[in-house]
């Protein structure tokens, strides 16, 4: 159930960039969402880069706060594939100490 919201989280963070940045800066939809994966993947390749100044404080923020859904889906895909580590089992007590300790009410 985590790995889901984490991958709808995540196409949701794409679809919100590829909304903003469409119109301000001028872009197809496909373009984007091209950059906005680009962007997310930290490839970079700078075949698009925002021109305005609001496209650049936009993509700024969302280069900053990619991490959020990006890390939760790698989380929660660790967790389905490696399902042995304590910290990512959600029945383990030690898992929920863990979080408790560091205040990370996310993961329960």
């Amino acid at each position: 159930m985590r790995l889901q919201i984490s991958v709808l989280v995540s196409i949701a963070w794409l679809l919100l960039g590829m909304a903003v940045l469409a119109p301000i800066e001028d872009w197809s939809h496909l373009d984007a969402l091209y950059f906005c994966v680009i962007t997310l993947s930290t490839v970079g390749l700078g075949d698009f880069v925002p021109q305005t100044s609001a496209g650049m404080k936009f993509a700024y923020f969302y280069c900053m706060v990619r991490d959020i859904p990006v890390f939760q889906a790698h989380a929660c895909l660790g967790t389905v594939l490696f399902g042995a580590c304590a910290f990512c089992n959600p029945a383990s007590t030690l898992n929920a100490r863990h979080c408790a300790q560091v205040g990370l009410g996310l993961i329960a």
